[in-house]
């Protein structure tokens, strides 16, 4: 499939160590609703709700100093590097390709679709 890379807006308007938002039109007539974080120079575009009760990054996400997406609702961590639980790894936000072209921030939404989000319960102690 060919990449279909959209420009989401200037690297400015995404603080350095914060989590942001960014909406895309897909060709459908639907809209894509992003989160996007951002380390140094890195770019990182996820689907833009936490699947454990459905916050919205971009309103709610923070990030810590290893590495993670934090949820600002209940701190679930996911990994900026392909989306998934730090403790459930099988639990995955949806994560795109992201990259900086000069001052473009652009995401890769090739196959974009908006996927079923369930509440799913905490982990028990001993599952974490």
């Amino acid at each position: 499939m060919t990449p279909d890379w959209r420009r989401v807006g200037a690297l400015a308007d995404f603080a350095d160590g914060e989590v942001g938002g960014a909406r895309v039109a897909l060709d459908d007539g639907r809209e894509l609703k992003l989160a996007i974080a951002r380390r140094g120079d890195a770019v990182y575009a996820f689907f833009d709700q936490c699947p454990h009760r459905g916050a919205p990054f971009s309103e709610l996400g923070l990030l810590d100093d290893e590495g993670n997406l934090l949820c600002g609702w209940h701190y679930w961590a996911f990994r900026l590097s392909d989306g998934a639980h730090t403790v459930l790894p099988n639990l995955v936000v949806p994560c795109y390709p992201a990259r900086v072209q000069g001052d473009a921030v652009l995401v890769d939404i090739t196959g974009a679709r908006r996927p079923a989000v369930a509440g799913i319960e905490d982990p028990k102690e001993e599952d974490a």
